[in-house]
């Protein structure tokens, strides 16, 4: 198959089927690195080069990404020995029309068509219309975009409400673990105490998308000033009512 071949097929089965937007970098990468490389059977990938591969931080959920694919049936891979790194071989996804290769389909269709499809034709699709297939009510929504709980947990956080698209961006490339999305949700409480993001109604809060990719959960920033107030009671507005300034000090 060719890298158009290739990434057609991918495509084509990502508009019915979810996968995790590291499992789709990883992809496109190794189809990047088989297309430089010539087309080899198999392709050297080490637990390093895979984490930056998915833009992942952490090796486990690199692994992660890597075994959707492998569940996909998308990808192999032969763990590597020791001091040798894991090799990866692609693998061509086929299902239901997408079974038959482009070459083969002018040698099959033809003779086929005058003896199947008038026969078939009236008996398939009726079935393929009955509506307990399609249904969907009984299936619960998904987020917005295929955002993940973590980050919807982080935008409702997050006091500053923008580009909501572009925070979902910088979120999936971040791939936080939980311990990493603990430490940007208490950053984003202690921060919303800050001074700076206090000051002129929130004017200098920066963007979710920018806070993200600037990493400025690592930021400490110095709390507001607690405001002075001064309560009285009756008596001493009463006395205070009762002062008088002398004309000479």
């Amino acid at each position: 198959m060719t890298y158009t071949e290739y990434l057609n097929l991918f495509n084509r089965w990502r508009d019915s089927n979810d996968l995790p937007g590291s499992a789709v970098l990883l992809y496109y990468s190794l189809l990047d690195r088989f297309n430089r490389d010539f087309w080899p059977s198999s392709e050297p990938v080490d637990t390093l080069r895979l984490m930056l591969m998915t833009k992942c931080k952490d090796k486990e959920t690199a692994y992660r990404a890597r075994d959707k694919l492998v569940e996909a049936g998308f990808i192999r891979y032969e763990k590597g020995r020791k001091g040798k790194s894991s090799r990866y071989f692609l693998l061509e996804k086929r299902s239901g029309i997408m079974s038959v290769k482009p070459t083969e389909t002018p040698t099959v269709l033809p003779t086929e068509t005058p003896t199947v499809l008038p026969t078939e034709t009236p008996t398939v699709l009726p079935t393929q219309d009955i509506r307990p297939k399609t249904k969907t009510k009984d299936i619960p929504p998904h987020t917005p975009q295929g955002e993940s709980e973590s980050f919807l947990r982080f935008w409702e956080a997050y006091p500053r409400k923008m580009d909501r698209a572009r925070a979902w961006s910088a979120w999936e490339q971040l791939c936080p673990d939980e311990g990493l999305t603990a430490v940007i949700m208490t950053a984003v409480q202690e921060q919303s105490r800050s001074a700076q993001w206090r000051q002129e109604a929130g004017r200098y809060i920066p963007s979710p998308e920018k806070w993200l990719k600037n990493r400025r959960w690592e930021y400490k920033l110095a709390p507001a000033k607690p405001e002075m107030q001064r309560s009285y009671d009756i008596q001493d507005l009463v006395k205070m009512s009762q002062f008088r300034v002398p004309e000479k000090l």
